[in-house]
């Protein structure tokens, strides 16, 4: 089993998630494109939602490991966070195998008083954004940053 840890501000998590989720497909014959994609790396938590025609991505601020997941029933755990408040703690644990090397795995989102725990989707079932438009929005993304 591996279990992963990051922390963001529940603010600023619940914000870029109703930001992004506007971009999610409200009903699709392919599931996965009403859901967010949440990745963590480089001190970032970056969220991403798609309809296949528009693709809309948040970055905030985060501590802790790299890791990515999609959640399942995205709209209700945007209406959950709402009641998150100081710093929220994102739990993700999975168990690979042998024969399951990319397992769905499960979340856990705390802010010490509340908690809620769901099922994950494979980061490799969301649609990927081409490389180098990736790497061009991180470029991007980091220069607003470096902005006074």
């Amino acid at each position: 089993m591996s279990t992963f840890h990051a922390y963001v501000d529940a603010a600023h998590f619940h914000e870029a998630l109703g930001n992004v989720l506007r971009f999610a497909a409200k009903r699709s014959r392919l599931p996965i494109l009403e859901e967010a994609q949440v990745r963590f790396e480089d001190g970032h938590c970056v969220l991403t939602c798609t309809n296949l025609d528009q693709w809309c991505m948040s970055t905030i601020p985060a501590v802790g490991d790299s890791f990515s997941f999609v959640f399942v029933g995205t709209r209700k755990i945007l209406s959950a966070c709402k009641y998150f408040s100081g710093e929220l703690e994102l739990t993700y644990t999975i168990e690979p195998t042998e024969t399951n090397p990319d397992p769905r795995g499960q979340i856990s989102i705390s802010d010490g008083k509340r908690s809620l725990k769901r099922s994950t989707e494979r980061t490799s079932d969301f649609p990927e954004l081409k490389e180098s438009l990736w790497t061009a929005l991180r470029q991007f993304i980091g220069l607003l940053l470096c902005l006074p």
